[in-house]
């Protein structure tokens, strides 16, 4: 089982850096008379309760070594994706309903987190083998694990408010129209660097800052992703811009040396974009060009593949960067290092597809 305060440590390093989840509320619950400036967990169970993800329990308690039950688990994930007053209103029944699932324990949840289970069933929780989801159970390590693993890595879409895209700037008659290149640097924040205090996030997103200073001041207009922004979200903000050319930006872990760059088949003009990044970068991070380094994701082709979204879904030529990768000291102080020749690498790859198939 985990306690209250370490599942309140493992939404925060998941959530930290979204203000939309971590923004605080107006009705949040007063501090916790049983959680100190000292604690461990104190930056975490404080920033829950600014958010309203964690109320506390009786006497404004929060509980904080207490085994979490499976019912206040699901609740507090709820809580980053509802409003209280959205919790209120949610039709119970007709939700068990929807959900195309029915334990036989699931109206022995307490009354106050009958609503979360309800909208958590189905999607992030399903019962055991007994039909039961066992509400007042304690959750577990692994229980959790999973719950997490199919919030991020199994399309369970978080609801956002749509973002204004910019519009495709006209391009001035007497000169060519540039290309419109869109970023997307990794978000991935809690993929921590094996060297550096830093993280893959932080370091992808100071390649990307860099590369649209380079292509900007070429003449090309270029799109930085936002660091809140969805990765799910992204090839579809892209389309509808007009892009003409898509770049993930990420680094790699697993124990290998090298840059990896992924295309789709399917996309005319991918492969020679993706070849064109690939062989600047490659020669940068020395990767040798024998080696299948430059490759198709070919589960984006399969309709039950499990392919890279950013490989899937972009409608332009795209090529899914693994700069180099991270896990080991050497090679993540190396990233560290030398962000701004990988940004004049990537950037020489998109000006050299550019003027030979884009630039009229």
């Amino acid at each position: 089982p985990i306690t209250r305060a370490e599942m309140a440590q493992i939404i925060y390093r998941a959530w930290q850096t979204d203000p939309k989840a971590m923004g605080e509320k107006a009705d949040a619950a007063a501090p916790f008379t049983d959680v100190k400036p000292a604690d461990w967990y104190y930056e975490a169970v404080e920033a829950c309760r600014k958010a309203g993800i964690i109320r506390g329990m009786e006497e404004g308690k929060c509980n904080p070594d207490s085994p979490i039950t499976r019912e206040d688990a699901v609740l507090m994930l709820m809580r980053i994706r509802y409003t209280e007053a959205q919790l209120k209103n949610v039709n119970i029944n007709q939700t068990i309903r929807e959900s195309g699932l029915n334990p036989v324990d699931i109206r022995l949840t307490s009354d106050y987190a009958r609503a979360a289970m309800a909208l958590a069933l189905g999607t992030i929780i399903f019962g055991n083998n007994d039909n039961k989801v066992l509400p007042h159970d304690p959750i577990t390590r692994a229980e959790t694990a999973a719950i997490f693993h199919r919030l991020f890595l199994k399309d369970y879409e978080w609801e956002a408010p749509p973002r204004p895209v910019e519009p495709r700037p006209e391009p001035k008659p007497e000169e060519p129209e540039m290309p419109l290149v869109y970023l997307s640097p990794s978000n991935q924040f809690s993929n921590r660097y094996a060297a550096g205090n830093t993280n893959e996030g932080d370091q992808m997103y100071r390649i990307g800052e860099a590369l649209q200073k380079i292509l900007t001041e070429k003449g090309y207009r270029v799109y930085l992703a936002t660091r809140t922004s969805s990765i799910d979200d992204r090839p579809d903000e892209a389309a509808a811009m007009g892009a003409d050319l898509y770049i993930p930006i990420h680094s790699n872990s697993g124990g290998n040396t090298g840059t990896f760059v992924f295309y789709n088949g399917s996309i005319p003009g991918c492969k020679e974009f993706s070849r064109a990044v690939f062989d600047r970068v490659a020669a940068l991070t020395g990767t040798p060009y024998n080696t299948n380094r430059h490759k198709e994701d070919y589960l984006s082709l399969l309709p039950d593949g499990a392919p890279f979204k950013e490989v899937k879904n972009p409608t332009m030529p795209m090529a899914f960067i693994e700069v180099e990768f991270h896990d080991k000291a050497n090679l993540a102080t190396w990233i560290i290092n030398n962000i701004d020749p990988l940004a004049n690498a990537i950037a020489e790859g998109v000006i050299a597809y550019s003027e030979k198939y884009l630039i009229k």
